[in-house]
């Protein structure tokens, strides 16, 4: 189970979605001119050990920084140089390519799709170019489902650098993005006719450039952090007390995309993401299978309905009686101090809170038909 909290470096990737060209796709998307679109494909390349190599590394001090504010919750360690600039490669401080890249094209799919959340993702990869001590991949590749009925396919390799493209293909027509994130320079290409019935169908197809009124030449296949775009729009809400064009529930939404992207890719299962109770979970939300979940603002182990008694012996050890079998275990209390754990017989009955001494080196166990199962609670979250 991944926490959460054990994700960090979630960069809201909004920027784009203020630039010119990013606004007439939309409304180009919306205006329904491609007809139902199944499948959207984002494909952004580099060829070089990305986030490694970095110069300031043999030159920075601890001195020059405040390293434990740096490491925020997670357990100290010695400065390491390394650590605090090249992070991206290190999973228990960023996902790598799912949140520093994968992040802004899966925001501008939600802004040209009006979707917020994937239903489900699978990721796969590996490090496969660069043997460098990194942790997270550099060869990544996610596929995501969404409530509107199309499949999204992220990929990057940091082992090739080719041509990077943006594809969002519906029954009607195509657009094409030339250029990797970011870039504004958009094709719109005619739906017509099947390759397997004529080879050279795509000569057939008309093309079209997507133009600014007042463009004459094609923009650039890419606008850096400089474009002052996202930056006005900001301003200019400030002065006029409108929404902006990315809020913070959009980079909520992409965030957890990213999230479900990480942990699919880390546990080699597919997520689904439960809206009701903003859970990502290892099932199709609504199932019936007893098994752990992390959610926003709360954790519990859960089946079906949430029904059950709270009662506090004098012991103090925190126990639940269930009204009608193992409906839901609550994440009721824990003391900062004293991590617990969760000690329950599934046939129904009586659960217990144990004390840290009695769970720490408790081992984890499915919940199925009668077995007895604990799970450990850490203090910086659960993990199991």
């Amino acid at each position: 189970m991944l926490s959460l909290a054990g994700i960090s470096s979630f960069r809201l990737a909004l920027s784009i979605a203020s630039e010119p060209y990013q606004i007439a796709v939309r409304d180009l998307i919306r205006s329904s001119v491609l007809g139902d679109v199944t499948k959207y494909e984002i494909e952004w390349n580099y060829h070089g050990p990305r986030w490694r190599g970095r110069p300031e590394v043999k030159m920075i001090r601890e001195q020059d920084t405040d390293w434990r504010a740096w490491l925020m919750n997670k357990t100290y360690r010695p400065f390491d140089p390394q650590l605090y600039f090249e992070y991206r490669l290190y999973k228990e401080f960023s996902s790598g390519i799912s949140d520093q890249w994968m992040s802004h094209g899966i925001d501008l799919c939600h802004y040209f799709m009006g979707e917020s959340f994937p239903l489900s993702v699978v990721a796969s990869g590996g490090i496969f170019a660069w043997h460098d001590g990194r942790e997270n991949p550099d060869t990544f590749q996610a596929l995501f489902s969404y409530p509107k009925g199309f499949l999204v396919s992220y990929a990057t390799s940091f082992g090739n650098d080719a041509p990077g493209f943006t594809r969002i293909m519906g029954k009607k027509a195509t657009m094409v993005n030339h250029g990797g994130e970011g870039s504004p320079r958009w094709q719109m290409v005619e739906e017509k006719g099947n390759h397997e019935e004529d080879t050279s169908v795509d000569s057939q197809r008309a093309v079209k450039d997507l133009l600014l009124p007042g463009d004459k030449a094609l923009p650039p296949m890419g606008i850096g952090d400089e474009d002052p775009s996202h930056m006005i729009n900001w301003l200019d809400c400030l002065r006029s007390r409108r929404q902006p064009n990315a809020t913070v529930h959009n980079g909520f939404s992409h965030s957890v995309a990213c999230m479900m992207a990480a942990r699919a890719y880390w546990s080699g299962k597919k997520a689904y993401w439960d809206p009701k109770a903003e859970a990502i979970l290892d099932r199709t939300p609504g199932h019936s299978p007893v098994s752990a979940e992390v959610s926003v603002g709360r954790i519990g182990i859960s089946s079906s309905t949430p029904k059950c008694k709270l009662t506090r012996p004098p012991s103090g050890c925190m126990k639940a009686r269930y009204r009608r079998g193992i409906n839901w275990l609550s994440y009721a209390s824990r003391d900062a101090k004293a991590p617990h754990a969760l000690f329950t017989d599934t046939l129904g009955g009586e659960t217990t809170l144990l004390t840290n001494e009695q769970a720490t080196v408790a081992a984890t166990r499915h919940l199925r038909g009668g077995e007895f199962g604990i799970f450990s609670l850490p203090q910086n979250g659960l993990n199991s």
